[in-house]
Protein backbone atom coordinates (compact mmCIF):
# COMPACT_ATOMS: atom_id res chain seq x y z
CA UNK A 1 0.00 0.00 0.00
CA UNK A 2 1.29 3.62 -0.76
CA UNK A 3 -0.06 6.73 -0.62
CA UNK A 4 -0.30 8.39 -4.03
CA UNK A 5 -0.97 12.43 -4.78
CA UNK A 6 -0.64 14.95 -7.62
CA UNK A 7 0.23 17.50 -8.95
CA UNK A 8 3.21 19.54 -8.56
CA UNK A 9 5.62 21.10 -10.92
CA UNK A 10 8.46 18.99 -11.63
CA UNK A 11 12.08 20.46 -10.37
CA UNK A 12 14.65 18.61 -12.48
CA UNK A 13 12.54 15.65 -13.03
CA UNK A 14 11.62 14.73 -9.46
CA UNK A 15 7.80 14.79 -10.04
CA UNK A 16 6.99 12.90 -13.21
CA UNK A 17 3.59 11.33 -13.36
CA UNK A 18 2.44 8.18 -15.75
CA UNK A 19 -0.46 8.02 -17.93
CA UNK A 20 -2.42 5.32 -15.51
CA UNK A 21 -1.81 8.58 -12.87
CA UNK A 22 -2.77 10.93 -15.11
CA UNK A 23 -6.00 9.15 -15.90
CA UNK A 24 -7.05 8.67 -12.04
CA UNK A 25 -7.97 11.98 -12.05
CA UNK A 26 -11.38 10.96 -13.45
CA UNK A 27 -11.82 7.82 -11.11
CA UNK A 28 -14.91 9.04 -8.76
CA UNK A 29 -16.11 11.40 -11.82
CA UNK A 30 -16.75 8.95 -14.62
CA UNK A 31 -17.30 5.37 -14.13
CA UNK A 32 -16.53 2.84 -17.32
CA UNK A 33 -19.23 3.14 -20.10
CA UNK A 34 -20.37 4.11 -23.07
CA UNK A 35 -21.13 8.02 -23.41
CA UNK A 36 -25.09 8.25 -24.18
CA UNK A 37 -24.81 11.46 -25.65
CA UNK A 38 -21.73 11.61 -27.76
CA UNK A 39 -22.27 11.02 -31.38
CA UNK A 40 -24.73 8.01 -31.96
CA UNK A 41 -23.34 6.10 -28.50
CA UNK A 42 -21.02 3.55 -31.14
CA UNK A 43 -24.76 2.38 -32.98
CA UNK A 44 -23.61 -1.08 -34.60
CA UNK A 45 -25.96 -1.91 -37.62
CA UNK A 46 -25.74 -4.37 -39.85
CA UNK A 47 -25.29 -3.08 -43.86
CA UNK A 48 -27.90 -5.22 -46.02
CA UNK A 49 -26.77 -6.76 -49.13
CA UNK A 50 -23.24 -7.57 -47.59
CA UNK A 51 -20.75 -9.15 -45.03
CA UNK A 52 -20.24 -5.55 -43.10
CA UNK A 53 -21.57 -4.01 -40.51
CA UNK A 54 -21.08 -0.03 -39.25
CA UNK A 55 -20.22 1.27 -36.25
CA UNK A 56 -21.18 4.77 -35.49
CA UNK A 57 -19.36 7.90 -33.61
CA UNK A 58 -19.37 7.93 -30.33
CA UNK A 59 -16.94 7.56 -27.24
CA UNK A 60 -15.93 5.52 -24.77
CA UNK A 61 -14.24 5.29 -21.08
CA UNK A 62 -12.84 2.43 -20.19
CA UNK A 63 -9.76 1.24 -18.26
CA UNK A 64 -8.70 5.02 -17.53
CA UNK A 65 -8.39 5.19 -21.40
CA UNK A 66 -10.62 7.10 -23.37
CA UNK A 67 -11.57 5.85 -26.82
CA UNK A 68 -13.38 8.15 -29.80
CA UNK A 69 -14.78 7.62 -32.82
CA UNK A 70 -15.22 10.30 -35.12
CA UNK A 71 -17.40 9.07 -37.78
CA UNK A 72 -18.77 5.49 -39.25
CA UNK A 73 -16.15 2.92 -38.65
CA UNK A 74 -17.26 -0.48 -41.07
CA UNK A 75 -15.81 -3.57 -40.31
CA UNK A 76 -16.36 -7.31 -42.17
CA UNK A 77 -17.61 -10.29 -40.85
CA UNK A 78 -15.36 -13.42 -41.71
CA UNK A 79 -17.42 -15.31 -45.07
CA UNK A 80 -19.99 -17.94 -43.33
CA UNK A 81 -19.36 -21.37 -42.46
CA UNK A 82 -21.15 -24.24 -45.08
CA UNK A 83 -22.83 -26.67 -42.66
CA UNK A 84 -22.87 -24.88 -39.10
CA UNK A 85 -23.53 -21.51 -37.51
CA UNK A 86 -21.41 -19.37 -35.78
CA UNK A 87 -21.59 -16.00 -33.02
CA UNK A 88 -18.78 -13.32 -33.36
CA UNK A 89 -18.57 -10.70 -31.18
CA UNK A 90 -17.88 -6.98 -32.02
CA UNK A 91 -15.48 -5.60 -28.68
CA UNK A 92 -14.02 -2.34 -27.84
CA UNK A 93 -10.54 -3.60 -26.42
CA UNK A 94 -7.82 -1.84 -23.96
CA UNK A 95 -4.55 -3.27 -24.18
CA UNK A 96 -2.09 -2.03 -21.91
CA UNK A 97 0.53 -4.19 -22.61
CA UNK A 98 4.18 -2.50 -23.19
CA UNK A 99 4.54 -3.44 -27.45
CA UNK A 100 0.61 -2.79 -27.87
CA UNK A 101 -0.79 0.24 -25.56
CA UNK A 102 -3.55 0.88 -27.69
CA UNK A 103 -7.78 1.04 -27.75
CA UNK A 104 -9.44 -0.80 -30.38
CA UNK A 105 -12.92 -1.60 -32.03
CA UNK A 106 -13.18 -4.88 -33.67
CA UNK A 107 -14.85 -8.66 -34.06
CA UNK A 108 -13.31 -11.53 -32.02
CA UNK A 109 -14.68 -14.26 -34.83
CA UNK A 110 -16.70 -17.31 -32.64
CA UNK A 111 -16.54 -20.95 -32.79
CA UNK A 112 -18.93 -22.87 -35.57
CA UNK A 113 -21.24 -25.02 -33.86
CA UNK A 114 -24.81 -26.64 -34.14
CA UNK A 115 -25.60 -24.58 -31.32
CA UNK A 116 -22.85 -21.83 -30.84
CA UNK A 117 -21.69 -19.94 -28.59
CA UNK A 118 -20.59 -16.02 -28.29
CA UNK A 119 -16.66 -15.46 -27.51
CA UNK A 120 -15.52 -15.82 -24.01
CA UNK A 121 -14.28 -11.97 -23.57
CA UNK A 122 -10.24 -11.32 -22.14
CA UNK A 123 -9.38 -10.20 -19.11
CA UNK A 124 -5.92 -9.87 -17.97
CA UNK A 125 -3.81 -7.42 -16.43
CA UNK A 126 -3.01 -6.56 -19.62
CA UNK A 127 -5.57 -6.92 -22.28
CA UNK A 128 -9.40 -6.41 -21.51
CA UNK A 129 -12.44 -6.51 -23.75
CA UNK A 130 -15.50 -5.16 -23.45
CA UNK A 131 -18.58 -6.51 -25.37
CA UNK A 132 -20.39 -4.69 -27.56
CA UNK A 133 -22.43 -6.53 -29.61
CA UNK A 134 -22.81 -10.31 -31.04
CA UNK A 135 -23.53 -10.91 -34.73
CA UNK A 136 -25.30 -13.97 -35.55
CA UNK A 137 -23.28 -15.70 -39.07
CA UNK A 138 -25.65 -18.34 -40.38
CA UNK A 139 -24.35 -20.85 -42.16
CA UNK A 140 -24.54 -20.05 -45.82
CA UNK A 141 -25.13 -16.04 -45.45
CA UNK A 142 -23.85 -13.63 -47.38
CA UNK A 143 -25.38 -10.76 -45.61
CA UNK A 144 -25.89 -9.29 -41.84
CA UNK A 145 -28.64 -7.55 -41.16
CA UNK A 146 -29.56 -5.67 -37.91
CA UNK A 147 -31.81 -8.64 -36.95
CA UNK A 148 -28.65 -10.85 -36.55
CA UNK A 149 -26.97 -8.62 -34.23
CA UNK A 150 -27.84 -8.54 -30.35
CA UNK A 151 -26.51 -4.83 -29.25
CA UNK A 152 -25.41 -4.74 -25.58
CA UNK A 153 -24.10 -1.44 -25.24
CA UNK A 154 -26.35 0.24 -22.37
CA UNK A 155 -26.18 -3.06 -20.34
CA UNK A 156 -24.54 -3.95 -17.36
CA UNK A 157 -20.86 -4.65 -19.31
CA UNK A 158 -21.16 -1.65 -21.46
CA UNK A 159 -23.39 1.14 -19.97
CA UNK A 160 -24.01 4.34 -20.87
CA UNK A 161 -22.75 7.02 -19.05
CA UNK A 162 -25.40 9.89 -19.28
CA UNK A 163 -23.31 12.46 -17.54
CA UNK A 164 -20.27 13.06 -15.10
CA UNK A 165 -20.22 10.57 -12.06
CA UNK A 166 -24.01 9.27 -13.19
CA UNK A 167 -23.85 6.00 -15.65
CA UNK A 168 -27.07 3.85 -16.61
CA UNK A 169 -27.65 0.43 -16.93
CA UNK A 170 -30.95 -0.32 -18.77
CA UNK A 171 -31.67 -3.33 -17.30
CA UNK A 172 -31.86 -1.49 -13.84
CA UNK A 173 -34.33 0.94 -15.91
CA UNK A 174 -36.94 -1.62 -17.40
CA UNK A 175 -36.62 -3.29 -14.22
CA UNK A 176 -37.81 -0.04 -12.61
CA UNK A 177 -40.33 0.41 -15.19
CA UNK A 178 -41.62 -3.44 -14.40
CA UNK A 179 -41.88 -2.21 -10.96
CA UNK A 180 -44.33 1.50 -12.10
CA UNK A 181 -46.07 -0.77 -13.91
CA UNK A 182 -46.82 -3.88 -11.81
CA UNK A 183 -48.03 -1.17 -8.47
CA UNK A 184 -50.27 0.59 -11.11
CA UNK A 185 -51.86 -2.50 -12.35
CA UNK A 186 -52.23 -3.97 -8.62
CA UNK A 187 -53.74 -0.69 -7.95
CA UNK A 188 -56.02 -1.10 -10.95
CA UNK A 189 -56.88 -5.17 -9.78
CA UNK A 190 -58.02 -3.10 -6.25
CA UNK A 191 -61.02 -1.08 -8.08
CA UNK A 192 -62.14 -4.01 -10.09
CA UNK A 193 -64.76 -6.68 -8.99
CA UNK A 194 -64.08 -10.31 -9.45
CA UNK A 195 -66.12 -10.69 -12.36
CA UNK A 196 -64.07 -7.55 -13.92
CA UNK A 197 -60.91 -9.08 -13.68
CA UNK A 198 -61.80 -12.72 -14.57
CA UNK A 199 -63.03 -10.96 -18.28
CA UNK A 200 -60.00 -8.87 -18.21
CA UNK A 201 -56.94 -12.03 -17.91
CA UNK A 202 -59.49 -13.55 -20.46
CA UNK A 203 -59.25 -11.04 -23.37
CA UNK A 204 -55.42 -11.11 -22.43
CA UNK A 205 -55.28 -14.55 -22.86
CA UNK A 206 -57.42 -14.48 -25.57
CA UNK A 207 -55.41 -11.71 -27.20
CA UNK A 208 -51.88 -13.85 -26.02
CA UNK A 209 -53.32 -17.18 -27.77
CA UNK A 210 -53.93 -14.97 -31.08
CA UNK A 211 -50.70 -13.68 -31.12
CA UNK A 212 -49.11 -17.15 -30.81
CA UNK A 213 -51.10 -18.50 -34.04
CA UNK A 214 -49.61 -15.72 -35.68
CA UNK A 215 -45.88 -16.44 -37.57
CA UNK A 216 -46.56 -19.60 -35.86
CA UNK A 217 -45.29 -21.32 -39.21
CA UNK A 218 -42.04 -22.55 -41.23
CA UNK A 219 -42.15 -23.20 -45.06
CA UNK A 220 -40.31 -26.32 -45.85
CA UNK A 221 -39.11 -27.15 -49.33
CA UNK A 222 -37.80 -30.16 -49.86
CA UNK A 223 -36.76 -32.05 -53.29
CA UNK A 224 -37.98 -35.13 -54.40
CA UNK A 225 -37.19 -37.36 -57.15
CA UNK A 226 -36.07 -33.90 -58.86
CA UNK A 227 -39.45 -32.35 -58.07
CA UNK A 228 -39.54 -29.35 -55.88
CA UNK A 229 -42.31 -30.04 -52.86
CA UNK A 230 -43.83 -27.27 -50.77
CA UNK A 231 -44.94 -27.13 -47.46
CA UNK A 232 -46.22 -25.25 -44.45
CA UNK A 233 -46.27 -26.51 -41.30
CA UNK A 234 -46.36 -25.37 -37.86
CA UNK A 235 -43.69 -24.53 -36.24
CA UNK A 236 -43.93 -27.80 -34.12
CA UNK A 237 -42.79 -29.02 -37.15
CA UNK A 238 -45.97 -30.64 -37.56
CA UNK A 239 -49.21 -30.06 -39.65
CA UNK A 240 -51.54 -27.33 -38.64
CA UNK A 241 -55.17 -28.61 -37.09
CA UNK A 242 -57.94 -27.44 -35.53
CA UNK A 243 -56.42 -27.49 -32.35
CA UNK A 244 -52.99 -25.95 -33.75
CA UNK A 245 -54.72 -23.41 -36.83
CA UNK A 246 -51.83 -20.80 -38.45
CA UNK A 247 -53.66 -17.72 -38.99
CA UNK A 248 -53.03 -15.47 -41.88
CA UNK A 249 -54.32 -11.93 -42.50
CA UNK A 250 -54.76 -10.68 -46.02
CA UNK A 251 -55.58 -7.40 -46.92
CA UNK A 252 -58.55 -6.93 -43.93
CA UNK A 253 -59.56 -10.51 -43.80
CA UNK A 254 -58.13 -12.84 -41.38
CA UNK A 255 -57.81 -16.71 -42.38
CA UNK A 256 -57.02 -20.52 -40.62
CA UNK A 257 -54.90 -23.01 -42.41
CA UNK A 258 -56.33 -26.23 -39.95
CA UNK A 259 -55.09 -28.66 -41.98
CA UNK A 260 -51.97 -30.37 -44.15
CA UNK A 261 -50.47 -27.98 -47.03
CA UNK A 262 -48.46 -29.55 -49.46
CA UNK A 263 -48.01 -28.85 -53.09
CA UNK A 264 -45.44 -30.49 -55.89
CA UNK A 265 -43.76 -28.76 -58.83
CA UNK A 266 -42.60 -31.68 -61.25
CA UNK A 267 -39.23 -31.26 -63.13
CA UNK A 268 -39.15 -30.80 -66.65
CA UNK A 269 -40.49 -27.26 -67.20
CA UNK A 270 -38.33 -23.88 -67.34
CA UNK A 271 -40.12 -22.97 -63.95
CA UNK A 272 -40.10 -18.96 -63.82
CA UNK A 273 -36.96 -19.13 -66.53
CA UNK A 274 -34.91 -20.03 -63.54
CA UNK A 275 -33.75 -23.09 -66.21
CA UNK A 276 -32.41 -20.09 -69.07
CA UNK A 277 -28.64 -19.08 -69.72
CA UNK A 278 -29.22 -16.97 -67.42
CA UNK A 279 -29.96 -19.06 -64.27
CA UNK A 280 -29.22 -22.45 -65.28
CA UNK A 281 -27.90 -23.76 -61.47
CA UNK A 282 -27.86 -20.70 -60.26
CA UNK A 283 -29.54 -20.13 -56.64
CA UNK A 284 -32.92 -18.25 -56.69
CA UNK A 285 -34.68 -16.66 -53.42
CA UNK A 286 -38.28 -17.18 -53.97
CA UNK A 287 -41.29 -15.32 -52.33
CA UNK A 288 -43.54 -16.95 -50.81
CA UNK A 289 -47.27 -15.67 -50.57
CA UNK A 290 -50.88 -16.46 -48.97
CA UNK A 291 -53.36 -15.66 -51.73
CA UNK A 292 -57.07 -14.97 -50.90
CA UNK A 293 -58.83 -16.78 -53.89
CA UNK A 294 -62.56 -16.33 -54.92
CA UNK A 295 -63.12 -18.08 -57.84
CA UNK A 296 -64.31 -21.45 -58.23
CA UNK A 297 -62.02 -23.39 -55.60
CA UNK A 298 -62.61 -20.22 -53.18
CA UNK A 299 -60.28 -20.11 -50.14
CA UNK A 300 -56.78 -19.91 -48.75
CA UNK A 301 -54.34 -20.53 -51.04
CA UNK A 302 -50.58 -20.60 -51.48
CA UNK A 303 -47.65 -19.94 -54.14
CA UNK A 304 -44.21 -18.66 -54.96
CA UNK A 305 -42.82 -16.30 -57.31
CA UNK A 306 -39.30 -14.92 -57.94
CA UNK A 307 -40.86 -11.31 -57.03
CA UNK A 308 -41.45 -9.97 -53.69
CA UNK A 309 -44.07 -7.09 -54.41
CA UNK A 310 -47.20 -8.25 -55.12
CA UNK A 311 -50.10 -7.20 -53.81
CA UNK A 312 -52.82 -8.70 -56.01
CA UNK A 313 -52.38 -11.64 -58.67
CA UNK A 314 -52.84 -9.20 -61.15
CA UNK A 315 -49.43 -8.51 -60.08
CA UNK A 316 -48.14 -11.60 -61.75
CA UNK A 317 -47.96 -13.01 -65.44
CA UNK A 318 -49.83 -16.10 -65.77
CA UNK A 319 -47.01 -18.19 -67.86
CA UNK A 320 -45.37 -20.67 -66.21
CA UNK A 321 -42.06 -19.74 -67.77
CA UNK A 322 -42.32 -16.48 -66.78
CA UNK A 323 -40.04 -14.41 -64.41
CA UNK A 324 -43.17 -13.15 -62.96
CA UNK A 325 -45.08 -16.17 -62.72
CA UNK A 326 -46.56 -17.57 -59.43
CA UNK A 327 -46.23 -21.34 -58.78
CA UNK A 328 -48.78 -22.49 -55.84
CA UNK A 329 -52.25 -24.81 -55.25
CA UNK A 330 -54.50 -22.46 -56.73
CA UNK A 331 -57.16 -23.68 -59.38
CA UNK A 332 -59.24 -20.39 -60.19
CA UNK A 333 -58.33 -17.33 -59.61
CA UNK A 334 -59.67 -13.60 -60.03
CA UNK A 335 -56.82 -11.44 -61.12
CA UNK A 336 -58.42 -9.18 -58.28
CA UNK A 337 -57.73 -11.88 -55.65
CA UNK A 338 -55.36 -10.87 -53.07
CA UNK A 339 -52.07 -12.18 -51.66
CA UNK A 340 -49.61 -11.55 -49.26
CA UNK A 341 -46.20 -11.59 -48.86
CA UNK A 342 -45.33 -14.16 -45.80
CA UNK A 343 -42.17 -15.76 -46.64
CA UNK A 344 -38.98 -16.55 -48.62
CA UNK A 345 -36.91 -19.63 -49.12
CA UNK A 346 -34.23 -20.29 -52.29
CA UNK A 347 -34.06 -23.52 -54.58
CA UNK A 348 -32.50 -23.59 -58.75
CA UNK A 349 -33.37 -25.06 -61.54
CA UNK A 350 -31.02 -26.71 -63.88
CA UNK A 351 -30.68 -26.26 -67.58
CA UNK A 352 -31.28 -28.02 -70.83
CA UNK A 353 -34.64 -30.51 -70.98
CA UNK A 354 -34.68 -31.73 -68.02
CA UNK A 355 -35.19 -28.51 -66.08
CA UNK A 356 -34.63 -30.40 -61.99
CA UNK A 357 -35.38 -28.49 -59.16
CA UNK A 358 -32.53 -28.85 -56.60
CA UNK A 359 -31.76 -26.81 -53.44
CA UNK A 360 -27.93 -26.34 -52.72
CA UNK A 361 -28.35 -24.62 -49.23
CA UNK A 362 -31.82 -24.43 -47.36
CA UNK A 363 -32.02 -20.74 -46.35
CA UNK A 364 -35.24 -19.87 -45.41
CA UNK A 365 -37.07 -17.01 -44.15
CA UNK A 366 -40.50 -17.67 -42.09
CA UNK A 367 -42.06 -13.98 -41.81
CA UNK A 368 -42.45 -11.04 -44.28
CA UNK A 369 -39.66 -10.16 -46.46
CA UNK A 370 -39.05 -8.03 -49.37
CA UNK A 371 -35.69 -8.47 -50.44
CA UNK A 372 -33.14 -11.08 -51.63
CA UNK A 373 -29.98 -11.66 -50.58
CA UNK A 374 -26.87 -11.08 -53.23
CA UNK A 375 -27.60 -13.73 -55.75
CA UNK A 376 -25.50 -14.57 -59.17
CA UNK A 377 -26.62 -14.36 -62.83
CA UNK A 378 -24.92 -15.87 -66.10
CA UNK A 379 -25.00 -12.57 -67.95
CA UNK A 380 -24.62 -13.74 -71.99
CA UNK A 381 -22.53 -11.52 -74.18
CA UNK A 382 -23.01 -10.76 -77.38
CA UNK A 383 -22.36 -8.01 -80.04
CA UNK A 384 -23.88 -5.24 -82.57
CA UNK A 385 -23.12 -5.63 -86.04
CA UNK A 386 -21.08 -8.17 -87.41
CA UNK A 387 -18.59 -7.72 -84.55
CA UNK A 388 -17.80 -11.23 -82.47
CA UNK A 389 -16.84 -11.92 -78.63
CA UNK A 390 -15.04 -14.91 -78.48
CA UNK A 391 -14.35 -16.86 -74.77
CA UNK A 392 -17.28 -14.59 -72.45
CA UNK A 393 -17.00 -14.87 -69.30
CA UNK A 394 -18.81 -13.27 -66.16
CA UNK A 395 -16.31 -13.22 -63.41
CA UNK A 396 -18.23 -11.47 -61.36
CA UNK A 397 -21.93 -10.79 -61.79
CA UNK A 398 -24.45 -10.23 -58.98
CA UNK A 399 -27.64 -8.78 -58.34
CA UNK A 400 -30.06 -8.14 -55.44
CA UNK A 401 -34.11 -6.92 -55.21
CA UNK A 402 -35.51 -4.99 -52.96
CA UNK A 403 -39.17 -4.30 -53.91
CA UNK A 404 -39.29 -3.10 -57.72
CA UNK A 405 -35.63 -2.07 -57.03
CA UNK A 406 -32.47 -4.17 -58.78
CA UNK A 407 -28.92 -3.30 -57.99
CA UNK A 408 -26.29 -4.87 -59.97
CA UNK A 409 -22.62 -5.18 -60.51
CA UNK A 410 -20.96 -7.25 -63.25
CA UNK A 411 -17.09 -7.73 -64.32
CA UNK A 412 -17.40 -9.25 -67.89
CA UNK A 413 -14.34 -10.54 -69.95
CA UNK A 414 -13.70 -11.55 -73.50
CA UNK A 415 -12.02 -11.14 -76.98
CA UNK A 416 -13.58 -9.00 -79.23
CA UNK A 417 -13.05 -9.79 -83.18
CA UNK A 418 -13.50 -8.09 -86.45
CA UNK A 419 -15.32 -5.90 -87.52
CA UNK A 420 -14.98 -3.23 -84.68
CA UNK A 421 -18.54 -2.62 -83.87
CA UNK A 422 -19.34 0.54 -81.12
CA UNK A 423 -21.64 -1.76 -78.94
CA UNK A 424 -21.20 -5.36 -76.76
CA UNK A 425 -24.29 -6.44 -75.47
CA UNK A 426 -24.93 -8.10 -71.53
CA UNK A 427 -28.65 -9.80 -70.57
CA UNK A 428 -30.17 -8.75 -67.20
CA UNK A 429 -31.31 -10.21 -64.21
CA UNK A 430 -34.73 -9.73 -65.16
CA UNK A 431 -36.80 -7.73 -67.40
CA UNK A 432 -36.95 -3.97 -66.72
CA UNK A 433 -40.30 -2.20 -65.72
CA UNK A 434 -39.64 0.79 -68.14
CA UNK A 435 -37.88 -0.04 -71.96
CA UNK A 436 -37.66 3.98 -72.63
CA UNK A 437 -33.98 3.37 -73.62
CA UNK A 438 -32.67 4.91 -70.51
CA UNK A 439 -28.97 4.50 -69.03
CA UNK A 440 -29.26 1.71 -66.41
CA UNK A 441 -25.66 1.79 -65.74
CA UNK A 442 -21.77 3.07 -65.76
CA UNK A 443 -19.09 1.41 -66.09
CA UNK A 444 -15.17 1.07 -66.47
CA UNK A 445 -13.61 -1.35 -68.93
CA UNK A 446 -9.63 -1.77 -70.49
CA UNK A 447 -10.04 -3.22 -73.89
CA UNK A 448 -6.60 -3.96 -75.21
CA UNK A 449 -4.87 -2.24 -72.40
CA UNK A 450 -6.64 1.01 -73.07
CA UNK A 451 -8.45 1.85 -70.06
CA UNK A 452 -11.59 4.66 -70.16
CA UNK A 453 -15.23 4.88 -69.16
CA UNK A 454 -18.37 4.70 -70.27
CA UNK A 455 -22.00 3.93 -69.88
CA UNK A 456 -24.70 1.21 -70.35
CA UNK A 457 -28.53 1.54 -71.79
CA UNK A 458 -31.41 -1.07 -72.70
CA UNK A 459 -32.01 -2.36 -76.39
CA UNK A 460 -34.68 -4.29 -77.33
CA UNK A 461 -34.30 -8.27 -77.19
CA UNK A 462 -35.30 -11.08 -75.27
CA UNK A 463 -34.47 -11.58 -72.72
CA UNK A 464 -34.11 -7.67 -71.90
CA UNK A 465 -30.18 -6.97 -72.42
CA UNK A 466 -27.60 -3.52 -71.94
CA UNK A 467 -25.24 -2.04 -74.44
CA UNK A 468 -21.96 -1.09 -73.22
CA UNK A 469 -21.04 1.67 -74.52
CA UNK A 470 -17.84 4.26 -74.32
CA UNK A 471 -18.30 7.72 -73.47
CA UNK A 472 -18.40 9.00 -76.90
CA UNK A 473 -19.38 6.37 -78.77
CA UNK A 474 -17.23 5.29 -80.35
CA UNK A 475 -16.16 1.91 -81.45
CA UNK A 476 -14.73 -0.63 -79.34
CA UNK A 477 -11.08 -1.93 -79.98
CA UNK A 478 -10.54 -5.35 -80.80
CA UNK A 479 -8.58 -7.58 -78.51
CA UNK A 480 -9.47 -9.04 -75.05
CA UNK A 481 -11.56 -6.58 -73.28
CA UNK A 482 -12.78 -6.14 -69.74
CA UNK A 483 -15.57 -4.64 -69.14
CA UNK A 484 -17.52 -3.99 -65.13
CA UNK A 485 -20.90 -2.43 -65.62
CA UNK A 486 -22.35 -1.35 -61.73
CA UNK A 487 -26.49 0.07 -62.04
CA UNK A 488 -29.65 -0.55 -61.25
CA UNK A 489 -33.37 -0.21 -62.65
CA UNK A 490 -36.84 -1.20 -61.28
CA UNK A 491 -38.81 -4.41 -62.56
Amino acid sequence: MALTYGFYDSLSGDRTYNAAQMSSLFDGIITDGIFQSVGSALQITGMAGTMNVSVGSGRAWFNHTWTYNDSTMTLTVSASETVLNRIDSLVLEVNTDVGTRANSIHIVKGTPGSSPVAPTMIDTSTQHQYRLADIYVAAGSTQITSGDITNFIGTANTPFITGVIESIDVATLLAQYQYNFDAWFANLVDQLDGVQVTNLQNQINTLDGEMAKTFNYKIVPSITSNNLVFSLKHMDGGDASSIKPIYFRIGETRHSLTGALTFTKNAGTNWLNMGSAEFATCEVDLFVYAIEETGGGAGLRFGYSRIPYATTMADFVNSATSEKYILGDFTAFNTTDKVENIGRFRAALSGGAGYTWSIPNQVVKNYPIFETDTLRWLPQLSCNGTMTITSPTAVVSDYSISRRKLNFSARLTGTLVTPAASQVYFTLPFSLLRTDGMAIASQLYNEAGTVGFGGAFWVTGTPHKAALIKYDFSNHTLGAGAWEPIGFYYI
